[in-house]
């Protein structure tokens, strides 16, 4: 599978050239705040993710003869993170049979400047070929950055695909409920995203998900898909890294889909099966219908999940 790379196989150069304002920022500008330092609900062109592709992998998309994608599943992670990578390869993504599949895949990556660590997962790329790499920081507060990235890089390099589903790295994914879920709610998912459903909520201002009222001013959140899982047709995908040029950056990436959402006058659905808890842990339940995700699942439990033989009912 051919890539085309940036700043990798030792080329330190082009790494001591990034621009720390680039890595570490949300690359708008400051038309995204109003005169007292608010961030605004919209704005001209402020957040236009011009962040470079380090590593890409365009063909794992490519098809064969008359063949077509269903879903191109893009999975955020952290360079740290390998061994739920592989974990996730040996169980759930086996669907994609290496990306030759009606389903495809992808890993997602920002930048770290530890160079024994990119390097690492440079080799990891090169070995697998399914590791795309932009060059913002790799960052929890950077996760906006990333789900950008997925909606980006898939209406780039696979938009011929039906749909798209982002998902966490440390997800049980059941791929035959998911492929299930998209056909029956084909056409809600063309005007919206579904998922796990968070109403309307005022923002915290403490804690892991805090912020500030300068960051969000408003009362409420839109309503919006827990981060975790969520899925969303290719055209959805495109209307919302379109508008996200307009739409001043937010850290909290899930609020933030829902913002671009909200912009669009789209809609957020509730899909049962998506969760963004943990399910109660019964690898039979986890490869039933009643599952599509599962929140919180070590590589020892997917690779438990995948070697159970369920040919009971499994009650929820």
């Amino acid at each position: 599978m051919a890539f085309n790379t940036l700043g990798m196989n030792g080329n330190e150069s082009y790494i001591t050239t990034l621009s720390t304002t680039l890595l570490m920022g949300d690359n708008s500008n400051n038309s995204s705040t109003d005169s007292e330092g608010k961030r605004k609900d919209i704005c001209s062109s402020c957040n236009m993710h011009s962040f470079k592709i380090l590593f890409n992998n365009e063909r794992i998309c490519d098809l064969q003869g008359n063949q077509a994608i269903d879903i191109i599943i893009l999975i955020l992670t952290s360079h740290k993170n390998r061994q739920q990578r592989e974990a996730i390869r040996k169980t759930w993504l086996t669907y994609a049979k290496n990306n030759t599949a009606n389903v495809r895949y992808a890993f997602l990556l920002g930048f770290t400047y530890d160079k024994t660590i990119r390097l690492t997962t440079y080799d990891e790329a090169k070995k697998y070929n399914d590791i795309i790499i932009e060059d913002f920081i790799d960052s929890y507060g950077n996760l906006t950055h990333k789900s950008m990235m997925a909606f980006r890089w898939a209406t780039e390099f696979c938009s011929h695909a039906t749909f798209v589903l982002k998902i966490d790295d440390d997800m049980w994914l059941n791929v035959p409920s998911l492929l299930a879920s998209t056909q029956n709610h084909n056409k809600v998912l063309q005007n919206g995203v579904g998922g796990k459903y968070k109403s309307s909520q005022g923002p915290m201002r403490h804690g892991k998900w805090r912020a500030s009222y300068k960051n969000y001013p408003n009362k409420l959140y839109p309503a919006f898909c827990a981060g975790p899982g969520y899925v969303t047709s290719m055209g959805v995908a495109k209307k919302i890294f379109d508008i996200s040029k307009h739409v001043p950056f937010f850290h909290l990436e899930d609020v933030y889909i829902g913002l671009c959402v909200q912009k669009l006058n789209l809609k957020i659905y509730g899909l049962k099966g998506f969760n963004n808890r943990k399910v109660r842990y019964d690898p039979c339940l986890y490869k039933s219908q009643k599952v599509v995700t599962s929140h919180h699942v070590t590589p020892k439990e997917l690779l438990e999940i995948w070697s159970t033989n369920c040919s009971q009912t499994v009650k929820p």
